[in-house]
């Protein structure tokens, strides 16, 4: 059903756009958008056809921002596709324009995707490197969400690499984060983080708490 409303609904918005002759900016934003659809439906090779096509334009008129958009989308839909070196080369090159244009809070944000590329690929190392350089950020600017995110990545990660006491730590830190911002609807994933981090030490009492 997702499918036929997209069908109906994006050939109107990509023939609404072509009618704008000579409009590339346009036609650009509009495959973007197309793209991002697409991606919310699952369909992702779709989704990767019209944020290249974005990225094609945006490079035909030199307009950076519109490339790093480009870039960051494809990325997202490379994680998804289970794609993780396609989705690091994509985040690389946003990562590029971003901080070529002064973006904090956006290397911040591609930082945790390289993060769980990385991770992904089960190379902790670098996706520990990239979750701190983005806690690092989101501190500095205090982005107290994406601080959450880079401190639960981290725990994740330190999980995954046996090392539970610090996995833990970072999970409780998310966890404090969640409830300071009153986000009751999020709080599950950090409690059921650290109750699986309890369970892998042996502390049994401690993971039936969480």
């Amino acid at each position: 059903m997702g499918s036929r409303y997209c069908g109906d609904w994006c050939w109107k918005f990509s023939r609404s756009n072509r009618s704008r002759k000579g409009d590339r900016f346009q036609e650009g934003a509009a495959s973007g958008s197309l793209g991002n659809v697409h991606y919310s439906l699952g369909e992702y090779q779709k989704a990767i056809e019209y944020h290249q096509k974005h990225l094609v334009i945006a490079q035909e008129r030199s307009d950076r921002l519109g490339q790093g958009r480009a870039f960051s989308n494809l990325g997202s839909v490379y994680i998804s596709m289970g794609k993780y070196q396609k989705a690091i080369d994509s985040y690389q090159q946003h990562l590029t324009i971003i901080k070529e244009n002064e973006d904090p809070l956006g290397v911040g944000r591609t930082l945790g995707g390289l993060a769980t590329a990385y991770k992904s690929l089960g190379e902790y190392q670098k996706a520990i490197k990239y979750h701190q350089q983005q806690l690092v950020i989101a501190r500095k600017i205090e982005d107290r969400g994406n601080e959450g995110m880079a401190l639960g990545g981290l725990g994740i990660v330190y999980a995954l690499s046996g090392k539970y006491k610090k996995a833990i730590n970072y999970h409780k830190q998310h966890l404090d984060i969640v409830k300071e911002m009153k986000q009751r609807s999020r709080e599950g994933l950090p409690l059921r983080h650290l109750g699986n981090a309890y369970y892998s030490m042996g502390d049994y009492e401690q993971a039936i708490n969480y």
